[in-house]
């Protein structure tokens, strides 16, 4: 177990290969401010090196100390040797995620480190984490793309305008692997930097190309920007009539599409049997329903017209046998 001492300020040495890297000096002069004011509220964490110490937690507020001048930091001090797979990294990198001092850079690069040097999967560093898999592959998508892509991420998470969030990196790598198409990536993430996308329209843009293969990106773009214009009066339809209904329908698609696609990514493992039996009829009657309205979007209006005539003339079939079943009971 760590031992709780005052260890002197000047015998402690920081992590190379700590996961932060960058250290805003304004913060940190509010940290000491804190330090000085209030006093150390959480000791640092250090490991035993020889007749000195290595950091392995708690770097911000040693900086402070040293910063105010301070002879001694309280620590917890840890043995001297190596520690367990992964330990020391995996103590750095769960204190700062839990205190959410990284930024998605830094985070992505301490959790390649991590699988780096100790031969960690994925899989691993999730369950290590207590986070999803999928959440870990979301942060190292980051280091798949250009660094000026990286820049604009590492700003919109400072709070600055006009920068990409890690939801356009990874929708932009998602539709790039899918096309197997490695530029195409960097194509969206330029069109959505120049356009300030926001996270839903890159997404509406990346289906568009998912659902339409022969279109170009600006193409996507355009549309997207297109559907986010306001519409003047003359464009805007009348309540009540056809063209409204139509378009709250196409709303409506649009939303269902979504909720859709995010099933398609649950596992039936995931499900209990009943629920898994309610999707399983509901999405049976969602194909057969899709697939009528399929077929007589396709057609030709002469097709359209015949298929109508003969819809209707079988309800009309139908009634009558209702009303005859009607009277044979009333007799």
């Amino acid at each position: 177990m760590p031992e709780l001492e005052h260890v002197p300020v000047s015998l402690i040495d920081p992590d190379p290969g700590q996961p932060r890297t960058r250290f805003d000096q304004e913060a940190l002069d509010g940290l000491a401010r804190s330090l000085r004011e209030v006093g150390q509220l959480q000791p640092i964490l250090v490991r035993r090196n020889g007749d000195r110490f290595r950091l392995v937690a708690g770097e911000r507020r040693w900086r402070a100390a040293r910063q105010l001048g301070q002879k001694a930091i309280a620590a917890l001090v840890l043995d001297q040797g190596p520690p367990a797979q992964g330990g020391d990294r995996l103590l750095q990198l769960a204190e700062n995620l839990q205190r959410e001092d990284l930024d998605p850079l830094e985070r992505a690069r301490a959790v390649a480190a991590l699988m780096e040097a100790e031969g960690l999967s994925q899989k691993a560093v999730a369950e290590r984490l207590g986070l999803p898999r999928t959440t870990i592959a979301d942060w190292l998508d980051l280091l798949k793309v250009e660094p000026r892509f990286q820049e604009a991420v590492v700003a919109q998470a400072r709070g600055e305008a006009g920068g990409l969030s890690l939801s356009h990196v990874n929708e932009a790598l998602a539709l790039a692997n899918v096309r197997g198409d490695e530029a195409l990536a960097g194509q969206l993430l330029d069109l959505a930097l120049a356009s300030s996308l926001s996270k839903a329209q890159m997404r509406r843009a990346c289906r568009l190309l998912r659902d339409h293969p022969e279109m170009e990106p600006e193409e996507a773009v355009r549309r997207v920007l297109q559907e986010a214009r306001p519409k003047t009066r003359a464009e805007v339809p009348e309540p009540g009539t056809p063209e409204a209904n139509l378009q709250r329908l196409l709303v409506s698609l649009d939303r269902s599409a979504s909720y859709v696609e995010q099933l398609s990514h649950v596992s039936s493992r995931f499900l209990p049997p009943e629920l898994r039996e309610a999707l399983l009829e509901r999405f049976t009657r969602l194909h057969e329903v899709t697939e009528k309205a399929l077929e007589r979007l396709s057609a030709s209006p002469r097709e359209a017209a015949q298929q109508a005539k003969e819809e209707r003339r079988v309800r009309r079939q139908v009634e009558r046998r209702r009303q005859k079943e009607r009277a044979r009971r009333l007799a």
